[in-house]
């Protein structure tokens, strides 16, 4: 059975925590690993002591975190291309649906192309639109995603998502949900494989 499976990008398929951590290490030389990130807000973050420092640390983490340059330079998630293509043999479809501002779709799909990543479709909906409304009008099977609003969002708007949805194990979602957790693309993949 051919399904519509969607996810969204940073940090489920673009480890950006990763990159974010060397480039605070190589400007601010502050060792600040992904498990630190407990809150998804940067602006949120106490990065250092010197709390005028932070308040620079926060806006130009800010900034960095959504520039093409960054995003660009980041990794995709281990195993996440290898899954991505295993799931594009079987049939199915692979839908992209990102907050990433508008501005960054064609350095998002140069990242895509760069990093042999196969998918059907790419949404670029910036921070203001709500995911739910893609989600339905792909008639997704399937979605992952790193925020639970997101995941609100595509049962707000689609009500049947016959392969449910699924929260993205972080550290700025460990609190308890209604939705299932996967710890990885391993987990992805058992649950697709699992659930077909």
């Amino acid at each position: 059975m051919e399904l519509n499976l969607g996810f969204d990008l940073d940090e489920v398929v673009v480890n950006l925590t990763d990159r974010l951590e060397k480039y605070i290490k190589d400007t601010y030389d502050i060792y600040w690993p992904a498990e630190y990130f407990i809150e998804y807000s940067i602006m949120g973050g106490t990065y250092n002591e010197d709390m005028e420092l932070n308040k620079e640390m926060q806006k130009d983490l800010l900034k960095v975190v959504n520039s093409p340059e960054l995003q660009l330079t980041a990794k995709p998630f281990d195993g996440a291309k290898e899954a991505l293509l295993l799931l594009k043999e079987a049939g199915h479809k692979i839908f992209f649906i990102t907050s990433r501002p508008e501005t960054n779709t064609d350095s998002t799909l140069e990242w895509l192309k760069n990093n042999n990543i196969q998918f059907d479709s790419l949404e670029v909906i910036g921070r203001d639109k709500e995911k739910g409304f893609y989600g339905n009008k792909l008639d997704l099977d399937m979605f992952v995603d790193d925020l639970e609003k997101h995941l609100v969002s595509m049962s707000n708007h689609k009500k049947e998502w016959s392969k449910g949805l699924l929260l993205f194990d972080r550290p700025w979602n460990t609190k308890d949900t209604s939705f299932n957790r996967v710890d990885g693309w391993k987990e992805i993949m058992d649950y697709v494989e699992n659930k077909t």
